[in-house]
């Protein structure tokens, strides 16, 4: 049955991730071992098993996001649905932590280079099945905040466009000016400003008709703010 097809790929995925697991926990234990053998200053030592440390909780971020692709993948609700995964994605989009990971991909393995393109996958997969939830669109534009990596993020840009453009309502998209008003008011960076007037506001603003949101208040608000 098609049940019993989708189980059995769940217990395959999660074998293969074990295995996977337990080979980096053996390169670990080996990496600590010829640092506890060495002559290095205790200090050094110190910072050695930090990154083995670090190395591990990568590990395990990273087999905690096969396993959402893995579920998400069966059912196509899954993020929407699940709260507490959407919030644990977007915390981790959002760190300083992966944003300095992003910035010096070389100081880690290869391995784990995907992070920020799988963060950007999940939240782009979350946006399009919660509409109303216009605040994660505000999160993706970080991406573009930081300078260029080796990772082709393009395909947020794109989506962004397809959103504003075809996909929201009109009360979505005055909520999207509402947000972008508040945020020209505030104390953030002006590149955060300026990437959202260029990914949301204004492609939003020239693909919408006259008779529709150029008559809602928010967008007096939003032209009131700009003159100020």
């Amino acid at each position: 049955s098609e049940y019993q097809s989708v189980a059995q790929a769940a217990r395959e995925s999660v074998e293969c991730a074990k295995r996977e697991l337990e080979e980096a926990r053996n390169s670990y234990i080996n990496l600590s071992q010829a640092s506890s053998q060495s002559n290095a200053p205790d200090s050094e030592k110190d910072t050695s098993i930090q990154r083995s440390m670090t190395v591990s909780a990568l590990e395990l971020q990273h087999q905690g996001f096969k396993i959402v692709e893995i579920l998400a993948s069966f059912n196509p609700q899954y993020l929407e649905n699940h709260n507490d995964v959407v919030r644990a994605l977007r915390w981790l989009w959002r760190s300083r932590g992966r944003h300095y990971r992003l910035l010096h991909e070389e100081e880690i393995s290869p391995r784990y280079h995907c992070e920020s393109l799988a963060l950007g996958k999940f939240l782009v997969r979350y946006a399009q099945e919660n509409t109303k939830d216009t605040d994660v669109l505000f999160d993706l534009i970080r991406i573009f905040l930081q300078p260029l990596s080796s990772v082709d993020f393009s395909f947020i840009k794109h989506f962004l466009l397809n959103m504003v453009s075809s996909v929201f309502s009109v009360e979505q998209k005055s909520q999207i000016l509402q947000r972008f008003s508040s945020l020209l008011s505030s104390e953030g960076s002006e590149e955060t400003k300026i990437l959202s007037a260029q990914m949301l506001a204004i492609p939003m603003l020239k693909r919408s008709s006259a008779g529709s949101i150029f008559k809602d208040h928010s967008v007096k608000l939003f032209i009131e703010s700009l003159l100020k």
